[in-house]
């Protein structure tokens, strides 16, 4: 007969020094085991972690951001930067983030980008494996178990795959989300919401739309514990500090959903086909590590070792939990394409948070060291999950076989220290968990997103555009020869990256980009474009009769060599001049080169203006005639939601594109301002207000309240025993413990039976 082991241990009394020291020991050990596990891809890959959007988006985007804030400004709308210019309705410009300010200003002041990333992202690791630590120590687990779920929730494979070489906000989300739950289950206990509200403005200022709801799912989870212990003063923290989250949200996020009508992003279709699918059968063979993003955890046989019983006992517990759990996990087995919403598979690392929760909590309450049944059928999961793996992916069978074996000796392992203690038992996840990893990366070393050899030192960005005057236009599609040729990002730079370079380059990087713009120019997410763009942009805008250039404010036209027949390039129009020429590019100047986008264009018949200003969210100009009939006013700047104007009325955007602007013969020997605002802007930033004011004092009502009845507390009790002073060193994990349940409840995460 299986003895049945408890995965903790029975703790001295909380506040003592051997408790302390423990807690203390396996949170450090924590994070040096995630630190450590975060670093093995460096030696596959130096330049692992600056791969994808990381290096084409949020390095530069970043970057940029800081050097602003630097200055004194948060940037909002940069019409020099045209489709990719307008940073709040982009959204993951993490404006209102006090995090991506810190990291674009250090960004802005280092020497080298890859270092910043790399360090960033490694500290991501660290934090979002000590955050599980505490959360797990919340629901009264040993410092042993949470261990266990710290070193095992940030490497499914999603994470490993795309978020830590890549998708920097998801990154960024799902390491602040534990911290975020296990700080609101504090203030659901009584403590003080600050540090909640602090955690949760970090997760939804981010800007990755995944993370508000992914907090969205955190508060459903606290509501359901909340409401089935019938706590109404914690079911009311959770709606406040839910709130709280809201506003924020309204900020970061509404100027994007009410800017989407001009934008790609305007569908809301639901499709089915589409990269990254996840089915029923890869949750069964997800924990192969060879499993690609569908890997989850390699532990998970081990759950056929959980004493029914004692688990059906722990789940009423974790019923707030479970719904979190199914929630994730619909989504992630959902419709691929959900309007703005791709890919749910990129939804994993949320699920691992709750998931791990889930799976820790209930293996700590009820795991049993298997007998030899129990380990065969655990064993024997693990042998179908690698036929069928095998069999869907024959090329591959080596590496899965080896993955399996690595596997199954790991299982192994652990069911022998099962046996000897939950100490060792952690210390065999946590030699498991570094095995799998080894071999995920081992047998596929290769990232999940490419790298376009954006330079690491900040000085390898400053020599592209040699020559250059006025603003820039980029032409052509050099997006493979960047990854397959290092060596032309000494040429040419990709996406946000430009913003690295002295130039101003309308090429950037946008996740909404302007549908009209995009139509007409070819201009892709990243910067790049069709080689026809060179021909459009010379072309004729019939209404007001000048080239598109013009009306772009394009004083330097680049275009990449490959993709433009013989002579083509040698014969620029008039007004332009080849000024330099490279192995890969060609460039023109205008002799005569046009001030900066953002200002006046064109003017109609008639119709006479002088500029006297041009600001990135305001242009101001004097009518010095207009005829009879009135007429118009063509401004260089895309015609973003949220333009009014003053002393004329705005018209029908050009070629439904560009800011048009209406004057009456009453305009003249007056000024017109034409002024921009995110759309709803005045109550985004009252609710912004309202939140910060709101959960500030809000904070500070409970804190002065809380001090007054220490104070009561101190007068009606003279002296205190000398034993409770140990109190003073206890570690935020040993005090969420010692927290009691209401009166004639079972205290939370009890054992159902103490041995």
């Amino acid at each position: 007969m299986s003895a049945t082991v408890a995965v903790r241990s029975v703790r001295p009394p909380t506040g003592s020094a051997t408790t302390n020291r423990s807690a203390r020991l396996w949170v450090l050990a924590t994070a040096l085991t995630s630190g450590v596990i975060g670093m093995l891809p460096l030696l596959w890959e130096r330049r692992y972690f600056f791969h994808g959007d990381t290096q084409v988006a949020y390095s530069g985007w970043w970057y940029h951001l800081g050097d602003q804030v630097l200055k004194g400004h948060l940037p909002l709308l940069n019409p020099r930067a045209w489709e990719s210019g307008n940073y709040i309705g982009e959204g993951q410009w993490g404006l209102f983030s006090p995090l991506t300010i810190l990291v674009g200003v250090a960004l802005r002041l280092s020497p080298n980008a890859v270092a910043v990333i790399t360090l960033l992202k490694l500290g991501l690791i660290v934090v979002g494996a000590v955050g599980t630590y505490f959360l797990l120590r919340s629901f009264r687990l040993s410092p042993a178990a949470a261990y266990a779920g710290g070193i095992l929730v940030g490497l499914g494979g999603q994470s490993v795959t795309f978020d830590w070489p890549s998708w920097l906000t998801g990154q960024m989300a799902t390491a602040l989300l534990p911290w975020a739950w296990w700080l609101t289950r504090r203030a659901m206990r009584g403590r003080n919401p600050l540090p909640a509200l602090l955690a949760c403005y970090l997760v939804v200022s981010v800007g990755y739309v995944y993370a508000a709801m992914y907090l969205a799912v955190v508060m459903i989870v606290c509501l359901v514990d909340a409401g089935v212990a019938r706590d109404r003063a914690a079911l009311l923290r959770v709606l406040g500090i839910g709130l709280f989250s809201a506003l924020i949200v309204a900020i970061v996020y509404l100027p994007g959903i009410r800017t989407a009508p001009v934008t790609v992003r305007a569908g809301w279709d639901i499709r089915s086909d589409g990269r990254f699918p996840v089915g029923v059968s890869d949750i069964f063979t997800s924990m192969l590590p060879t499993n690609n993003y569908r890997y989850l955890l390699w532990c998970s046989p081990l759950l056929l070792w959980i004493d029914a019983g004692r688990a059906r006992l722990a789940l009423r517990d974790l019923r707030g939990t479970a719904v979190g759990a199914a929630i994730l996990f619909a989504w992630v087995l959902g419709p691929n394409k959900i309007g703005p919403l791709r890919w749910p598979s990129r939804v994993q690392p949320a699920l691992m948070v709750v998931l791990v929760v889930l799976l820790v909590v209930v293996a700590a309450r009820s795991l049993r060291a298997p007998s030899r049944a129990r380990l065969l059928a655990g064993l024997g999961w693990l042998a179908a999950a690698t036929w069928i793996a095998v069999s869907r992916d024959w090329p591959n069978r080596n590496n899965t076989l080896l993955a399996a074996l690595v596997v199954g000796a790991a299982i192994v392992l652990v069911a022998w220290t099962l046996r000897r203690g939950p100490s060792l038992a952690a210390a065999a996840i946590g030699v498991g968990t570094l095995a799998a990893f080894l071999v995920q990366h081992s047998v596929t070393p290769d990232v999940g997103a490419v790298d376009r050899h954006s330079p690491a030192a900040a000085s390898g960005y400053e020599k592209q555009l040699k020559g250059a005057r006025g603003e820039v236009l980029v032409i052509g599609n050099y997006g493979v020869a960047a990854v397959n040729h290092p060596h032309l990002s000494r040429q040419l730079l990709v996406g946000s990256t430009w913003y690295r370079n002295p130039a101003q380059v309308q090429n950037g990087y946008s996740t909404i980009r302007f549908k009209a713009y995009e139509d007409r120019f070819c201009m892709t997410y990243n910067g790049l474009t069709c080689p026809s763009m060179l021909k459009e942009v010379l072309a004729v805008e019939p209404t007001t009769g000048r080239p598109w250039a013009d009306l772009l404010s394009i004083s330097t036209l680049v275009m990449y060599r490959p993709q433009f027949k013989g002579g083509e390039l040698d014969r620029p129009p008039a007004g332009w001049t080849i000024t330099r020429q490279t192995s890969s590019t060609v460039m023109w100047v205008r002799d005569h080169p046009l001030p900066g986008a953002g200002g006046v264009a064109w003017a109609s018949a008639g119709v006479r203006v002088h500029q006297l200003g041009n600001g990135d969210r305001t242009v101001r100009f004097r009518v010095d005639g207009v005829p009879a009939g009135g007429g118009d006013v063509v401004l260089s700047r895309l015609a973003w939601p949220g333009y009014t104007v003053s002393g004329a009325s705005l018209a029908k955007p050009t070629e439904d594109m560009l800011v048009t602007v209406h004057v009456d013969a009453a305009a003249a020997g007056h000024t017109v301002t034409v002024s921009w605002s995110p759309p709803g802007w005045t109550s985004e930033v009252a609710a912004w207000w309202l939140a910060v004011v709101g959960g500030l004092a809000w904070s500070a009502v409970l804190l002065f309240g809380n001090l007054r009845q220490r104070r009561r507390a101190g007068a009606a009790v003279p002296s205190a025993p000398a034993s409770a002073g140990a109190g003073g060193a206890t570690g935020p994990d040993e005090d969420d413990a010692a927290v009691e349940p209401p009166p004639g409840r079972r205290r939370e995460g009890e054992p159902h039976d103490v041995r």
